[in-house]
């Protein structure tokens, strides 16, 4: 990781009089992943938080409730495609600092499907699944129904980057490269050291 420390800002649409936040006004974790992502024109970022740290309390994203066990640090945005987002939504989702990231494609989907059942919810199917390397992350991707999808990369250091897309635009295959992109992984900052008291 080598993405600098930027103070935690939240990019809402609306905020500067514009339906989606201007492209130059991104942060760069959204910018790298649209990069990775198949080429169009009409990605528009619609809300989102840049890197917080501690216990962030970033304006409240509608639908997102952080995941229990969630990392020191953390960032989040949603992305329309289309002009209307007729062509789906996509919600990026990185946490640094995991105390437990992910360590297997069966071990995810299995813990996955167990809380869903638990909550009376349907579970996932494994669409994909790449084992970690020496130099690439755990990447695997689960499918919820015909049209959403959610990739995750966990390195080793404890990020876990989740790019949740309702759509058909984007394919598994796609998802699972660009939550796994060198360029995305390089924008994040280092989780902040532990301090004793």
């Amino acid at each position: 990781m080598a993405g600098a420390t930027q103070p935690c800002a939240t990019f809402t649409s609306g905020s500067n009089g514009q339906p989606e936040v201007a492209g130059d006004q991104w942060p760069d974790f959204v910018a790298a992943t649209i990069a990775a992502l198949p080429a169009r024109s009409d990605y528009s970022l619609q809300s989102g938080y840049n890197f917080c740290f501690g216990s962030p309390d970033p304006t409240p994203v509608p639908g997102y409730t952080p995941a229990p066990g969630a990392g020191v640090g953390s960032a989040y945005a949603v992305v329309r495609l289309g002009m209307d987002g007729e062509d789906g939504s996509l919600s990026i989702d990185i946490q640094i600092g995991v105390p437990t990231p992910p360590v297997d494609c069966e071990t995810e989907v299995a813990e996955f499907n167990a809380g869903a059942a638990g909550n009376g919810l349907p579970g996932a199917v494994l669409l994909l699944c790449h084992e970690p390397t020496p130099t690439t992350p755990l990447t695997y991707v689960l499918g919820f129904d015909e049209d959403s999808i959610e990739a995750t990369a966990a390195y080793d250091d404890g990020t876990v980057i989740e790019l949740y897309y309702v759509g058909d635009a984007i394919t598994a295959e796609q998802l699972a490269a660009a939550a796994a992109d060198p360029g995305l992984y390089a924008t994040i900052p280092p989780a902040p050291s532990a301090t004793t008291t």
